[in-house]
């Protein structure tokens, strides 16, 4: 799931990397602008996932000029854990969710996720510096 939401966003403009949690920390936050989040698993109790010293950190830190998308698998409720991990950082997330069937992943309704995503970013990057 995580290639393929990656893969949408390729272009010569972007790069995009895929990294499990356990592999990600505060570094790689920090030298993204825009990140996407999700996690597995039906009922997400943080202090129980991978992500665990990342949220810990979220209480520290400002993440002001950064923009975040969310990614729900299976109608989880991750999106209301990272919102509410990432409240207090000064993040931009994008409203809408993308909800994903890990049964079936259908690539086109990703891409068109990710489009909209990124004429968001761009939108709101544009309009502060006009």
């Amino acid at each position: 799931m995580a290639q393929t939401v990656a893969a949408s966003f390729s272009s010569r403009k972007v790069r995009a990397e895929a990294k499990p949690a356990e592999e990600s920390g505060i570094p790689d936050v920090l030298a993204s602008d825009v990140l996407v989040f999700a996690l597995d698993g039906e009922k997400i109790d943080p202090a129980e996932t991978d992500f665990r010293e990342m949220f810990r950190a979220f209480h520290g830190i400002n993440l002001a000029g950064k923009f975040a998308g969310l990614i729900s698998l299976d109608g989880n409720d991750s999106p209301s854990v990272f919102r509410d991990a990432l409240k207090d950082t000064d993040i931009d997330v994008f409203a809408e969710v993308l909800d994903i069937p890990l049964r079936r992943i259908k690539r086109f309704r990703v891409r068109s996720w990710t489009g909209r995503f990124t004429r968001w970013f761009k939108d709101l990057t544009v309009e502060s510096l006009l």
